[in-house]
């Protein structure tokens, strides 16, 4: 009787923590699609998506913000002739981006986290927007 309450604490402990690592995921899964769609990463993508990585990344751990979502420390960015190349190294992992820079455009200012910055409209029409800190705008627009 003994080895049978064993058996039944174990298998509850093991259900209660797949329970658990279920509704994290599932968690996860629900931020992840919010965080796409009210940043309009996703529809970026779409339009955008990078064929292929960079060969170098110029920038790590940026601070960027993609329509309405700061991403905060976890954006890459490599600046080459063709394109600016942006991914996103933190939990969302939305998809790579290469958006050219003939499709970046109406650049205004704005304050980001009390610091000026630049937004940018991306697409001919807008697909969404990206905003830079005012340094880091002004150090991937001059290349």
């Amino acid at each position: 009787m003994g080895y049978n309450r064993s058996v039944f604490a174990v298998l509850l402990v093991a259900a209660i923590l797949g329970g658990i690592a279920l509704w994290g995921l599932l968690l996860w899964a629900l931020i992840r699609a919010v965080f796409s769609h009210l940043s309009g990463w996703k529809q970026l993508a779409e339009r955008y998506a990078a064929p292929r990585a960079p060969d170098v990344w110029h920038w790590l751990k940026q601070t960027v913000q993609v329509g309405k979502i700061r991403y905060r420390r976890t954006i890459r960015l490599s600046v080459q002739p063709e394109a600016l190349y942006l991914q996103e190294t933190g939990l969302m992992r939305h998809p790579r981006l290469c958006i050219p820079w003939q499709e970046m455009h109406s650049a205004s200012a704005t304050c980001f986290y009390g610091r000026p910055s630049m937004r940018v409209c991306v697409g001919r029409p807008p697909v969404g927007t990206l905003e830079f800190p005012l340094d880091l705008y002004q150090a991937l627009f001059r290349s």
